[in-house]
């Protein structure tokens, strides 16, 4: 009786092990398949940007699967004129994405500093090299320029940009007081660097009939006199 317990008790553990021997190699095949067909070997970006290439090299050989927005957008700290990373696709271990950077607002030159410094200014207030980009240019002769002057002009040019007004030839300065500026024909005087968002839909009317050919100045942020006829 004995004997016969212990033949059942010795064949069953061998079709145990035998069992978790196949099941083991199943699991490990299995696992590398599906960690070789999800794991990252190159990344390909769609506009080219040294910086981040270099930081994303980081990835390579992660999961496709710990891709997530979260950590994919933490690699903007590497440039930031990059607003959004995007995944696009994940074929042939290779990872694609978008970038889409910060739109462009202004060229701003220093004429306070030795020699003259020329960056532009990125919509989230951020400056970076100028590469001969065509946007509308402002001078800052003197100063100093107080906190919120990069918020100012970019409230000024988006709300005439929005306005669809062409600004790429316009030129403005900043003497330390007052704020200038000709778009097309027309020079104005927008006083203070204040309210520019709402100076810049006060004239948004005369700009677009095209027919004002003089000069401007603002006497508050939402009145201003005029040589022309309106």
């Amino acid at each position: 009786m004995n004997l016969v317990f212990y033949k059942l008790q010795t064949n069953s553990f061998k079709s145990f092990l035998v069992f978790a021997s196949i099941s083991l190699i199943l699991y490990s095949v299995l696992f590398f398949v599906f960690t070789s067909r999800s794991s990252i070997n190159s990344v390909v970006i769609d506009s080219e940007n040294s910086i981040l290439t270099k930081e994303l090299e980081k990835v390579i050989g992660k999961s496709y699967y710990q891709m997530t927005d979260s950590y994919i957008n933490s690699f903007k700290i590497a440039d930031q004129s990059i607003q959004t990373i995007q995944i696009i696709n994940f074929t042939d271990n290779a990872l694609y994405l978008s970038v889409n950077y910060y739109e462009k607002v202004a060229v701003i030159e220093d004429y306070r500093s030795r020699p003259i410094t020329k960056n532009v200014l990125l919509k989230n207030g951020v400056y970076v090299t100028y590469k001969n980009e065509k946007l509308p240019k402002v001078s800052i002769l003197n100063g100093p320029v107080e906190e919120g002057f990069e918020g100012e002009l970019i409230s000024f040019f988006t709300t005439l940009d929005s306005k669809s007004t062409n600004l790429s030839d316009s030129k403005f300065k900043f003497d330390g007081d007052s704020f200038n500026g000709v778009i097309d024909e027309l020079e104005i005087n927008f006083g203070g660097l204040v309210d520019l968002g709402t100076k810049a839909a006060s004239i948004y009317d005369l700009l677009k009939s095209q027919t004002c050919k003089g000069e401007v100045t603002f006497v508050s942020s939402e009145s201003f006199t005029t040589s022309c006829n309106i």
